[in-house]
């Protein structure tokens, strides 16, 4: 997985439209940016945040696997997960742990990879950036190898 050190903050982009009768029996269209949206943005993002250093210590521990990471991060149930699986609770949460998570094959690693929206490689590296330096993956072979280009100021 390849992502920025800093914490996303809202940049203000989102706008809320409101459709409003004119009086002539046209709808007008008001734009606001709601004050209150950026503070609560913010603090999902902050969350998010706590939830990935928490269980990214987790991982790096060996208290859990790679999947659990992403299984917190997505803010799952074991019963949806197992569901998107086509298996039961219990082996989700198997493998949700460091030894279930090494006795998968490469083809549960890619059901578990689609139902995260991630490649395969993802499970196996984070790559995080600091600074003025920017990475970019491109995955082949399924997802299955990713190759990562940095980029810094020089």
């Amino acid at each position: 997985m390849v992502r920025s050190n800093d914490i996303e903050k809202f940049d203000r982009s989102h706008r809320i439209v409101v459709y409003e009768p004119d009086g002539k029996g046209e709808c007008v269209p008001t734009v606001t940016v709601p004050e209150l949206a950026g503070q609560l943005v913010d603090s999902l993002y902050e969350a998010r945040e706590q939830i990935w250093q928490r269980f990214r210590k987790e991982l790096l521990e060996g208290r859990i696997s790679p999947l659990r990471l992403f299984f917190e991060y997505n803010h799952m149930t074991w019963k949806d997960l197992a569901g998107r699986m086509g298996t039961s609770e219990a082996a989700v949460k198997r493998a949700c742990e460091m030894d279930g998570f090494l006795a998968l094959d490469v083809r549960t690693l890619q059901r578990y990879a689609a139902v995260f929206g991630v490649p395969v490689a993802d499970f196996f590296s984070i790559v995080e950036t600091r600074g003025k330096v920017t990475a970019a993956a491109t995955t082949h072979f399924d997802g299955l190898f990713q190759e990562v280009a940095v980029t810094g100021e020089e």
